[in-house]
């Protein structure tokens, strides 16, 4: 929501209206989550599950497809944060541009009224971010064998900026 903010009709009156309202059925859910943690499954499995707590809830349910139907939530939950936050990225852009605050080509709509510019350049962006891997070479000192390791950035990248962005996060609340 907070993306889409500079969009909102009367944001000083939505915008908190719809954190509180968001953040409350969160917690909800969360609860009613745990709820059903505990009543179903032993404290032996909570503390220490197969799998996930969830997924192990959806087994003690409905056995062999509940784990499937876990797979197939998982997927549809992270498929749609994906779009959201694809969508909401591109709205900051644009919304950057439109203050004069980026490259003013990218706070043009296009005639289906989306920024597919500001989606472009974020999906060139992410891809420059993400793509590149890392090879590490290690020699084993006894036998002089060379290893070749693969990695990618984008563990580091998360590894640097999820510390980074909580301090920053922290200093929004205080604003």
């Amino acid at each position: 929501m907070t993306f889409t903010g500079s969009e909102v009709r009367d944001p000083g009156r939505n915008l908190p209206r719809a954190l509180l309202i968001g953040c409350g059925i969160v917690v909800a859910l969360y609860l009613l989550a745990n709820v059903a943690y505990i009543v179903t499954l032993p404290l032996g499995t909570i503390q220490k599950p197969m799998n996930s707590v969830a997924t192990a809830t959806m087994q003690a349910v409905f056995n062999r497809p509940g784990t499937i139907l876990m797979a197939v939530a998982i997927m549809i939950s992270t498929f749609g944060c994906n779009n959201g936050l694809i969508l909401a990225g591109a709205r900051v852009y644009y919304a950057m541009a439109r203050d004069n605050l980026f490259f003013k080509r990218v706070g043009f709509l296009n005639q289906r009224h989306v920024p597919a510019i500001a989606l472009v350049m974020q999906g060139i962006w992410a891809a420059f971010l993400t793509l590149p891997r890392t090879v590490l070479t290690t020699t084993d000192p006894k036998t002089g064998a060379a290893t070749v390791s693969y990695g990618n950035v984008y563990t580091q990248l998360l590894e640097y900026i999820v510390s980074a962005d909580l301090i920053f996060y922290a200093l929004m609340v205080e604003r």
